[in-house]
């Protein structure tokens, strides 16, 4: 069907209908939406998008549903250097044509430049034969020195493959996990035990809060954030949205470590509706308090938080805290001593994992407490591939203990971990990394 083009008088028809002629929208947002046949720019390879259909907010480039590929930077950096090509061709054929030339000169000349050349070509012929002399015994040289490092290389070769050498045997060994499987390298026989965990989600937003002469930065180092916090009195706060709206997070459990380089802070984690505030004079802005942040050397400077956003105290608080919906994770420091920290914040998404164990969740924590236990068991073993298939073979036996000796399976291993308590020895508890939750919901102190 045609659209409808309605006129009244004299005036102009309005065309109703969809877009029927593409329009430019400079580079690609993935924040908004767009209607059919808007043309984007990505700015990361330099190829052109047409929309097909109206493209809701956050849909990727390479949806093909919603985007079509209408122009391709790298077919045309093919074509221009197909054109250099063929320039570069007509180049060498005018060289070959002024070569020409030049040879026809110069055999002009080539009678008259032998005869004043041939006595010095007798100088020049003795001079390169002793020339050769040098160079043959130089190369003899080079040839016995070669010789000699292939032997050493193959030495070392040897040894990096054998398991009898003294210096390669542990590193030999690591490559051998707690069920016999042999890796081509050590470091393959690592990433296996943490395989399949989960990657760290990047915040949508950050925000922060801070009085008098504090200074607070947020930057992004990978997938972590990396705060810098310069705190002298009065308060700072580091505010980072990885959770959305509460209608977006109501049936997820998130993760979040903070972790620092060897440098204590102390301060307390929230959870707030705004993304530089924790409180408001119109009562429109609160807070969860979660517990205290402590990084130091007892509990290997990482503290992590498990948040559960189906509980129903978070429902009221956004029912009872109407500023918004969107719910951030903070980290803040009030009423304290002047303090210059740097740490580094990340989370996960837990939801379809929360009940296999913290095993899963994050491959850097699971080596931070590896390392820890590392440290206080070490005594007790004779080489650190030794320990890491004791903590494999520790994991595989939590994993099987959601299966008891009658055959029957549990939902999760919380119903199960009173069977493998033995079998963990040594082992820092939980509770060492991971402070009680607070279930109560309080308004916190206003800025």
């Amino acid at each position: 069907m045609m659209p409808e083009i309605r006129q009244e008088g004299d005036t102009m028809g309005e065309f109703l209908g969809k877009r029927v002629i593409p329009r430019h929208e400079g580079d690609w947002d993935k924040a908004r939406s767009y209607e059919p046949l808007m043309i984007v720019l990505d700015p990361e390879t330099g190829d052109g998008y047409i929309s097909r259909y109206d493209v809701p907010a956050g849909t990727l480039l390479t949806n093909e549903h919603y985007w079509a590929r209408c122009s391709h930077f790298n077919a045309q950096m093919h074509r221009l250097e197909t054109d250099v090509a063929e320039d570069v061709e007509g180049m060498h054929t005018d060289l070959a044509n002024t070569k020409s030339a030049m040879s026809e000169e110069l055999s002009q000349t080539h009678q008259k430049m032998a005869e004043e050349l041939s006595e010095t070509e007798n100088r020049v012929t003795s001079n390169v034969n002793a020339a050769t002399k040098a160079m043959q015994s130089t190369q003899n040289g080079m040839d016995a020195a070669v010789a000699q490092m292939n032997k050493r290389l193959d030495a070392n070769v040897t040894a990096s493959t054998d398991s009898k050498a003294d210096y390669a045997a542990e590193l030999v060994d690591t490559r051998v996990d707690s069920e016999g499987t042999t890796y081509p390298s050590a470091g393959e026989a690592m990433r296996s035990i943490t395989a399949g965990l989960l990657r760290k989600i990047v915040p949508v937003e950050m925000g922060t809060a801070y009085r008098n002469e504090n200074t607070v930065q947020n930057s992004m180092e990978g997938a972590a954030v990396r705060c810098l916090v310069h705190h002298v009195s009065g308060y700072t706060g580091t505010f980072l949205g990885f959770f959305g709206s509460y209608e977006e997070c109501k049936e997820k459990s998130f993760r979040i470590v903070i972790l620092s380089n060897q440098v204590p802070y102390e301060g307390q984690a929230i959870i707030t509706n705004s993304p530089n505030a924790w409180g408001s004079d119109n009562g429109k802005v609160g807070c969860v308090p979660l517990s205290a942040v402590k990084l130091n050397e007892e509990n290997g400077y990482l503290a992590a938080f498990d948040l559960d956003f189906s509980e129903s105290r978070w429902e009221e608080f956004v029912t009872k805290y109407t500023a918004s919906r969107k719910l951030y994770f903070c980290i803040r420091r009030e009423k304290a001593a002047a303090q210059d920290s740097e740490f580094y914040v990340y989370a996960y998404e837990t939801t379809a994992v929360k009940d296999l164990g913290w095993k899963y969740v994050s491959e850097h924590d699971c080596l931070r407490i590896l390392e820890q236990e590392i440290i206080n068991a070490r005594a007790g073993e004779a080489s650190l591939p030794q320990l890491l298939r004791a903590h494999e073979a520790i994991l595989k036996e939590v994993t099987d203990c959601h299966t008891d000796s009658a055959g029957v399976e549990y939902d999760s291993l919380a119903e199960r971990l009173k069977l493998i308590d033995a079998m963990a020895a040594p082992r820092l508890p939980v509770s060492y990394y991971f402070g009680p939750r607070t279930t109560q919901m309080a308004h916190c102190q206003k800025v």
